[in-house]
């Protein structure tokens, strides 16, 4: 009877651990097949459901690990600075931090060397698109004021320039001597030279340059290509010359700004 009875319990015994012990294999299988299936899908949001089923272990440890390198990659496809300061100020995972360091690092070099170059580029434009543009991709640039200063400068030229109004009777056709005696002596005199077209020599013209607005640096012209009236020099070896006499007619007009040299 006795005998019988310890056979009965060891019987119950080890049913138990069997049964114990298969609960415990089916629970592994269980986590580790839903850890492969999040790791197939290979996205955040699987391995975070994953995570509130399984919130510790080793796979939990992994399905984090992971989140963080794809957190990491999507920082890194950003190409922005801010996007990695703030991945790094959730992260936890030094390995990882470290390389967010190193492209930001790389990042702040190649932003140094587009501004330097975007700088070269404005600081020699009379182009307000382009000077606006410089502004408003470096707000807190070192040189900021002095691109601010520099299209100041340019739209006061180019307002003045608009608003003269002696510009609005020089015209092509237009009498050369009277349009243009108002605006005085040219700065870059007119220097009569033969026109020679395919046809070949088609009289004179003259080319002058007037200054009509300085603003610092910069200077608003006006360029006046005119016919020349030309007049008898006299026989020279037995061959009439003439040279270029009185300007004529307005024949060509560019009014624009440049740095005064």
């Amino acid at each position: 009877m006795h005998y019988l009875l310890s056979e009965k319990y060891t019987n119950i015994s080890v049913f138990f651990i069997l049964w114990l012990s298969a609960i415990t294999f089916a629970g592994c299988a269980t986590t580790k097949s839903k850890y492969y299936l999040a790791r197939n899908a290979d996205t955040i949001s699987a391995y975070n459901e994953f995570l509130r089923e399984n919130p510790s272990g080793d796979l939990a440890d992994a399905a984090r690990t992971r989140i963080a390198e794809l957190r990491f990659q999507q920082a890194k496809s950003k190409k922005s600075i801010e996007a990695l300061e703030e991945f790094i100020q959730n992260c936890t995972e030094t390995r990882l931090i470290s390389d967010a360091k190193k492209q930001i690092a790389n990042l702040k070099k190649k932003e140094r060397e587009r501004e330097k170059r975007d700088f070269l580029k404005a600081s020699k434009s009379l182009k307000l698109a382009v000077l606006k543009k410089f502004l408003s991709d470096y707000p807190n640039s070192e040189k900021y004021v002095f691109i601010q200063d520099r299209m100041q400068s340019i739209e006061q030229v180019l307002f003045e320039l608009k608003n003269d109004k002696r510009l609005k009777d020089v015209k092509i056709g237009a009498d050369a001597h009277d349009v243009l005696s108002v605006f005085g002596k040219p700065d870059k005199p007119f220097q009569p030279n033969m026109m020679i077209t395919e046809r070949g020599f088609q009289g004179y013209i003259a080319v002058g340059t007037y200054y009509l607005v300085k603003k610092d640096k910069f200077v608003g012209y006006m360029e006046v290509i005119c016919s020349v009236t030309p007049k008898q020099a006299g026989v020279v070896n037995g061959t009439t010359k003439f040279i270029p006499g009185y300007l004529d007619k307005i024949i060509n007009i560019e009014i624009g700004i440049k740095e005064f040299e």
